[in-house]
């Protein structure tokens, strides 16, 4: 399940709201949070042939979905992700749940490789949209882009922004003791799920560049993913192995990112990426492709630098530019802090969803 779907889960006001998650398979390099789910007490499902991909067990999964809704016999259903929002928006509305809703939290890739599943997706799509009283997007560049897909109205949409408990990101003296590789150099840290639309090869393609500027200059890769082999071989092609370390999945990516001088992530398309939020709750200064809804979190020059996506010399430019000017870090970590606060808390996630649930609860008691 996603992160964002147990922070609502377990935020919600308990005296107001009794809640199920329903999930299926996570892909190989997620992380499961079901043992974090239960240790929080929510209440979780586990649906076996709910899968991400679309395959044939997803009769098997709507059948599944369907058998739960009807017994829950839920006021509000709120979906995420691709085919989990399909198959339980089609099993919501047939078990006659009075509000249904559903969450974009990124660009769908299937959408857009012009296949013949390609376009099926896109009719479902549009289909749901119908069927849905409120879809939430998790940026304004998200509504521009369904809507360019013909996906919903402009009145379905409401921009609830992703957010982060910012209390446990905060600089500590105590980050964690750096492999040897690490040690004494200056820097630069990204953590993300190591898949192509994270930009990560731009960013080793850059590293030569960046130490010629900044000769002892360490990165640090936190994820894992599909693409760990091959950017794991470009660093030894490259002759990197010496400055870039790629440890995998980290859970306390806390105490790493008190390590960094620098954030980055050089993604080819993005959302509205947590692993930035938690950079900027920690007063790092943030470099970060101009894509998607990241715009919407990094102000140029008040709390990071932009740059354009697949251009590696002009990543490396940035990032030897801050790591350059100690002082310009710091002013934009500290507003970057300022501005996670005031904008992408969890406790303003929560309270927005709480006023959308009602919204749509009254509205649907006016109706009857």
């Amino acid at each position: 399940m996603p992160r964002q779907v147990l922070n609502i889960a377990s935020c919600l006001n308990a005296d107001r709201y009794e809640v199920d998650v329903l999930a299926g398979r996570s892909e190989p390099h997620e992380r499961g949070l079901w043992e974090e789910a239960r240790e929080l007490g929510v209440p979780t499902h586990y649906v076996a042939s709910l899968q991400r991909q679309v395959r044939p067990s997803a009769a098997a999964a709507f059948a599944a979905i369907y058998r739960h809704i009807r017994r829950g016999r839920y006021d509000i259903v709120h979906t995420h992700i691709s085919t989990a929002g399909i198959l339980g928006r089609l099993a919501a509305r047939a078990a006659g749940v009075p509000a249904v809703l559903h969450s974009y939290h990124g660009r769908i890739a299937e959408l857009h490789d012009g296949s013949l599943s390609s376009r099926v997706f896109l009719g479902c799509e549009r289909r749901m949209a119908r069927y849905t009283d409120k879809l939430v997007a998790i940026s304004e560049d998200m509504v521009r882009h369904y809507l360019s897909c013909g996906v919903g109205r402009q009145q379905q949409y409401r921009v609830i922004y992703n957010a982060i408990d910012s209390d446990a990101f905060r600089r500590k003296s105590d980050a964690v003791k750096l492999p040897a590789v690490l040690q004494g150099k200056p820097l630069v840290g990204t953590a993300a799920s190591l898949t192509p639309e994270k930009g990560l090869d731009v960013l080793l393609r850059a590293m030569p560049q960046l130490i010629q500027r900044v000769p002892d200059v360490g990165l640090c890769i936190l994820g894992d993913g599909p693409m760990r082999s091959a950017l794991e071989r470009m660093v030894h092609e490259m002759g990197l192995a010496g400055c870039v370390y790629l440890p995998g999945h980290i859970d306390d990516i806390a105490s790493w990112m008190g390590a960094f001088q620098v954030f980055v992530l050089p993604s080819a398309s993005d959302g509205v990426p947590t692993a930035i939020l938690e950079a900027m709750a920690m007063e790092l200064p943030v470099v970060a492709s101009r894509v998607g809804g990241i715009p919407e979190i990094v102000r140029q020059d008040e709390t990071g630098v932009l740059v354009s996506p697949g251009d590696p010399q002009e990543l490396a430019l940035a990032l030897a530019d801050m790591l350059g000017d100690e002082l310009k870090g710091r002013r934009l970590g500290e507003m970057g802090r300022e501005r996670v606060a005031q904008t992408f808390g969890l406790d303003r996630m929560i309270a927005q969803l709480d006023d959308l649930y009602w919204e749509l609860i009254e509205a649907k008691n006016t109706q009857r």
